[in-house]
């Protein structure tokens, strides 16, 4: 209602211990489609995992696959942002290592009837310790 919150669903469970799942989130306009990013941090390696629900009025059901990180260490997932109509996905890993080390990477996505497919090609960081991918938007 208008004057106070109110939870839709149960949580929404994920990750393992230390995965650090919720670390980052992103939320449709219509609210109804939420983007969480677990980077991994404390886990063992560190690659991380980004995931997408859709609520259908009683739960948060996933939409599509876990989005995996790529090596070890990169924390992928550590930034999530969906479009306002839920079709685009950004995800950052600052911590890849692709042009140098923790030079970071962004990966784009967009939905289809057929699922999530990338949009072209990883943007990555120029140099080491650019953190590329720490913030998307």
């Amino acid at each position: 209602n208008s004057t106070s919150w109110s939870q839709m669903g149960p949580d929404i469970g994920g990750g393992a211990l230390d995965d650090h799942f919720g670390f980052s989130v992103s939320l449709s306009s219509t609210g109804t489609v939420l983007a969480v990013g677990d980077p991994s941090i404390s886990a063992t390696d560190q690659s991380g995992h980004a995931r997408v629900f859709e609520w259908d009025g009683t739960v948060w059901r996933p939409l599509g696959p876990v989005f995996e990180g790529a090596a070890k260490g990169e924390f992928f997932g550590f930034s999530v942002s969906l479009s306002s109509d839920a079709s685009t996905l950004a995800i950052g890993a600052p911590l890849s290592g692709s042009n140098g080390v923790q030079s970071g990477r962004a990966s784009m996505f967009r939905w289809n009837t057929m699922g999530w497919t990338q949009i072209g090609s990883d943007l990555n960081g120029e140099s080491s310790r650019s953190w590329f991918g720490a913030s998307v938007s």
